[in-house]
């Protein structure tokens, strides 16, 4: 399985002190396709209470309350 050698032998080098993308995926494909998650709306999601920031103790509360109720984890 030579074909395959490349994910195990592949050592990320960082590119100006960061994993860039031609650092994380070698370049043995011509391109690369990034596969998005599926999106939509949760009917009754209380997106007014949700918390867009995470900076206390009480909005992560608040926002795993909510994830959990509505089945996100």
């Amino acid at each position: 399985m030579d074909e395959y050698n490349w994910l195990e032998n592949f050592k990320p080098q960082p590119v100006n002190g960061a994993l860039a993308v031609e650092a994380v995926f070698p370049p043995v494909f011509e391109r690369y396709f990034v596969v998005e998650h599926a999106y939509g709306i949760i009917d009754d999601f209380p997106f007014d209470d949700y918390p867009e920031d995470t900076d206390s103790i009480d909005n992560l509360n608040k926002r795993h309350n909510i994830e959990r109720a509505f089945n996100l984890f």
